[in-house]
């Protein structure tokens, strides 16, 4: 199974870094195949402009989200934190953990 795990903290020591980096190790122990993406590594603005709404005249994404859309149709699951008290999925989980 292939997972794209998504994560966005300022530092790169972080709890919620270090959290991603565990789950990934311990799915790729599993035999899952495991994109970690952080969001600044990458540099990924997330600052939506005018020319990224359909409809605008000159419509086009920018590179990086489209990188990014493409990645995630060949994931099979996903995993997403919101932060410090969060809600943790895993993929075939009915109910979110807390």
């Amino acid at each position: 199974m292939k997972q794209v795990l998504v994560v966005a903290h300022p530092r790169s020591r972080s709890f919620t870094l270090a959290m991603a980096e565990a789950y990934a190790e311990a799915a790729r122990a599993e035999g899952a195949k495991v994109d970690l993406r952080d969001l600044y590594r990458m540099g990924f603005d997330p600052v939506l402009h005018a020319q990224e709404l359909p409809g605008h005249d000159d419509f086009a994404p920018r590179a990086d989200v489209v990188a990014a859309v493409a990645a995630r149709p060949a994931a099979a699951g996903a995993v997403w934190s919101g932060g410090p008290g969060g809600t943790w999925r895993h993929p075939g989980d009915g109910e979110p953990d807390t």
